[in-house]
């Protein structure tokens, strides 16, 4: 009865939140879970895990129904399954068994609160790095009491089943791709190429990538990428600097990049960017014009 007096009180609370979507549950990673006594924000899949002094029976668990707008008292087994719930439990217990992981790249939040699992993924990283299109204006767990997760805050092993509550700004996507990311990225139009003008003292290189990356140059081939100068714009998938250049040369620069996946992927080979700077043409005296022309009339050229 006092767990749900209790339920009934958070539930109050909880109405603040707003709602949050299906995941994607694909490959499973094992977990020990602690089960505190009184309410933990935990992941839904824990509610799976094999109950050690506890059973399912014991808790009182609250989700938000999407339709609604409501939370509500969740059925274990129904049809709607969020990311993650509120447990109320009369005594602490231990949950064994497997947690979820990510199936999808991108997570669509809505506006507002919305409440999201940890995963063995995301694992070794802080939450900003999965930012994507969205802002985080607040990102908490909730372990016998609220534990802000922003500002670089790496998420631990021990956080496996946790749930994390964020609030974003407005409707925005999530994106994992860097946890599923293990290629390099695809360099393409470099710039400049071919024959300059001779007058130029400074010329802008310039490469895309197929993704957000980091690139860098140097004058020889084969050089490792930490070795190399950064571009000076670079992070998107558009990178820009300037060189300086003076007539009457030929050039090579060559290109490496870096995504932005965990761990990263390098290019392994260059990207060459060459052109060639010539030299100024001749120009002919005024004066000299003419007597040329008069001589070749008279036959002498």
């Amino acid at each position: 009865m006092f767990a749900k007096r209790a339920a009934v009180k958070v539930f109050i609370f909880l109405i603040l939140f707003s709602v949050p979507v299906a995941a994607s549950p694909l490959p499973l990673a094992p977990s020990n879970f602690t089960i505190n006594r009184g309410w933990n924000l935990v992941s839904t899949d824990v509610l799976d895990m094999y109950m050690n002094g506890c059973s399912l029976s014991d808790f009182t668990v609250y989700s938000y129904n999407i339709t609604s707008r409501a939370y509500e008292l969740y059925v274990y087994g129904s049809n709607f399954v969020p990311w993650s719930v509120w447990v109320y439990s009369p005594k602490a217990c231990v949950a064994q068994g497997s947690v979820w992981d990510w199936g999808d790249n991108d997570v669509r939040l809505k506006a507002g609160w919305n409440f999201l699992p940890t995963t063995n993924k995301m694992i070794g990283h802080p939450i900003e790095e999965f930012e994507g299109s969205c802002y985080l204006k607040k990102a908490y767990m909730y372990d016998r009491g609220w534990k802000n997760v922003q500002g670089g805050v790496i998420l631990q092993a021990d956080d496996l089943g946790q749930g994390i509550v964020v609030k974003v700004a407005s409707d925005c996507d999530l994106d994992f791709s860097p946890l599923f990311d293990v290629v390099e990225p695809v360099i393409s139009g470099g710039s400049p190429s071919g024959i300059l003008s001779p007058d130029l003292t400074l010329v802008s290189l310039a490469v895309v990538t197929d993704e957000a990356a980091l690139c860098r140059y140097w004058r020889a081939p084969s050089a490792p990428y930490s070795q190399m100068i950064p571009f000076t714009d670079t992070s998107g998938t558009y990178h820009r600097t300037t060189v300086s250049v003076s007539a009457g040369n030929k050039y090579s620069y060559y290109v490496k990049c870096s995504d932005k996946a965990s761990p990263v992927n390098t290019n392994s080979k260059d990207y060459a960017i060459s052109f060639s700077v010539p030299a100024p043409v001749p120009v002919l005296p005024k004066d000299t014009v003419a007597p040329l022309y008069v001589l070749s009339r008279e036959g002498v050229f």
